[in-house]
């Protein structure tokens, strides 16, 4: 069996309950958000930060992979606010420099 199925709209079943469990858990995050004053004093978009953030965090633990042995990393990108135009200039660096050590986002 190759794993495709008509139940799951012709996706790999692994595939259909993997995003169904980030769905729910994304949703829990968010239905677990009592007070919402303090994420709205957010000026813009953390977008820039965030993607920054984990390309570091990637490179740290690029660091630590045993010879021989390669590092696959991608960034999954949830973004549920609206863009900012002064983050334009950081956002790209961090795409270009996730293109650049070949981190899919």
């Amino acid at each position: 069996s190759s794993g495709i199925n008509a139940e799951y709209g012709g996706k790999f079943e692994g595939y259909d309950q993997m995003n169904t469990g980030l769905a729910m858990a994304v949703r829990d995050i968010i239905l677990g958000c009592d007070d919402p004053a303090p994420h709205q004093a957010i000026d813009g978009s953390l977008l820039g930060a965030a993607l920054l953030r984990s390309l570091c965090y990637i490179n740290a633990s690029s660091k630590t992979v045993p010879s021989g042995h390669t590092q696959h990393s991608r960034i999954m990108v949830v973004k549920g606010s609206p863009d900012a135009r002064g983050q334009y200039m950081t956002i790209m660096n961090a795409i270009f420099a996730a293109q650049k050590n070949k981190i899919g986002i």
